[in-house]
């Protein structure tokens, strides 16, 4: 049985991603096998959310890449599945060419971030998905999308290579990447690490680009970024508060300041884009206030997000 789990977990996590790149030859099949998929998917990991069922395993046999499936990841997929299966529904019409590859490489993306308990291989699955979440807001093909895509590409690049500075410096000390060793770490390395996550999340101050990516990018592509891409970083933030004391304090002090700040520049902003823009990073303040909850919140934040996004900018095409 152990080893039926260790070929079929992972095969799970990469299917999105072959079955994208299996669309650019046949784009005409994609689109229902992509949300079958999807619906298995929020199936499965909606039975198992509270089950308190978990599952480790290790990619490329011993030593390699470790994976934790447990109960940081259960919400998270739901939530995202449910997220994706919105946009394909309510905006199937409007999509490109390869917005469904593009969505199903991000949600292989996602699934590596919520599950990996490996730096090395997050820090892969982070980029990853910010240049699939670059593609998605770049899908209007303006001149604001574009600028703001390269925006995003290049502020998310810099706080990747923040994470990989402290990742890199965090190894010197323990010997290893896994987030458990951290605890052996010296605080410079926790500090670039988290600035990177908390950047990835869209969590203030590291979040000011969320509002301006969100009002400028199609209602699909934002539906997406705010129900998805944000909560990527959520699940390592979550683990690492519950394994490190001072992460944990900073990142309830944090916290309140993004809810309290991104609610009141929510209330004040006129235009609806960036409103729902500012809501994500209070929402998301709160959601890393607790390693326990995080990842529930994360997932009813972002698919009650995906549900308002799209009822914005009906006039884009």
């Amino acid at each position: 049985m152990i080893e039926h789990y260790q070929l079929f977990v992972p095969a799970l996590i990469f299917l999105p991603a072959v079955l994208g790149f299996v669309g650019c030859f046949l784009p005409r099949i994609i689109f229902p096998l992509a949300v079958a998929m999807l619906l298995a998917y929020a199936g499965i990991s909606y039975e198992l959310i509270g089950s308190g069922s978990a599952f480790a395993f290790t990619l490329v046999g011993v030593g390699g890449i470790q994976f934790s499936v447990d109960q940081y990841c259960f919400p998270l997929v739901f939530g995202s599945s449910i997220t994706l299966l919105i946009s394909f529904g309510l905006f199937a019409r409007r999509f490109s060419h390869y917005f469904y590859q593009v969505c199903l490489v991000l949600f292989t993306a996602l699934l590596i971030s919520f599950s990996t308990v490996d730096l090395v291989s997050m820090f892969i699955a982070l980029e990853l998905l910010g240049f699939s979440a670059f593609l998605l807001i770049a899908d209007r093909n303006d001149q604001k999308s574009l600028f703001h895509a390269f925006q995003y590409l290049i502020g998310g690049g810099l706080a990747m290579l923040i994470f990989l500075v402290g990742v890199i410096q965090a190894f010197t000390f323990t010997g290893s990447f896994l987030l458990e060793d951290l605890v052996r770490a010296p605080d410079t390395a926790l500090c670039l690490i988290i600035a990177g996550l908390l950047t990835k999340s869209g969590v203030f101050l590291c979040g000011l680009w969320v509002p301006n990516i969100y009002s400028h990018a199609n209602c699909q592509s934002s539906a997406i970024l705010s129900g998805c891409v944000t909560c990527a970083a959520i699940a390592p933030i979550a683990r690492m508060s519950l394994i490190l004391e001072p992460i944990s304090d900073s990142l309830v002090v944090i916290g309140v300041i993004s809810a309290v700040v991104g609610a009141i520049y929510a209330v004040f902003e006129r235009e609806s884009g960036r409103a729902l823009g500012w809501s994500s990073v209070s929402q998301l303040g709160i959601a890393i206030l607790s390693p326990t909850y995080a990842c529930t919140y994360a997932m009813q934040h972002g698919i009650c997000k995906a549900l308002l996004f799209s009822t914005l900018h009906s006039d884009h095409p």
